[in-house]
């Protein structure tokens, strides 16, 4: 197949009406004629089921990312799962063992008690060392 017919056969798919060289120094007319080529063949693939490669690839991008965001999402959503899961498991533990609500309080003030305790023993024995080293000085 020669330019001419090649020119022609372009012709036709882009609705030139000569073939002559004035038409062919046109570079809208040509872009025009290869857009028009190119869609027919794309039209023509896909009736039998063929995809552009552009297409191909644009699309298994697209899958792949979607993807990742699936498994970041999955993840996410199991570490939220165990979260709510150990929270009910907290929570239910504390609503049917009253003593655990208070066993925080009663260690607070168990301590208290404890210091409370020895700054008065030790309060008596500076109390007991001074009022005894003042009789043995009188």
């Amino acid at each position: 197949m020669g330019f001419n017919e090649w020119a022609a056969m372009l012709g036709k798919f882009s609705g030139l009406k000569s073939t002559g060289s004035e038409s062919l120094g046109k570079i809208e007319g040509w872009e025009e004629t290869l857009q028009n080529f190119q869609k027919f063949f794309q039209d023509y693939f896909k009736l039998f089921g063929y995809v552009l490669r552009s297409d191909y690839d644009r699309l298994k991008n697209e899958y792949d990312r979607l993807q990742e965001d699936h498994q970041l999402l999955k993840t996410k959503s199991e570490i939220q799962e165990q979260t709510i899961r150990n929270l009910q498991a907290m929570l239910a533990a504390q609503t049917m063992d009253p003593a655990g609500l208070a066993k925080p309080f009663t260690d607070l003030i168990s301590q208290q008690t404890e210091q409370f305790e020895r700054l008065m023993s030790g309060m008596m024995s500076d109390a007991k060392k001074s009022s005894s080293g003042e009789d043995e000085e009188k």
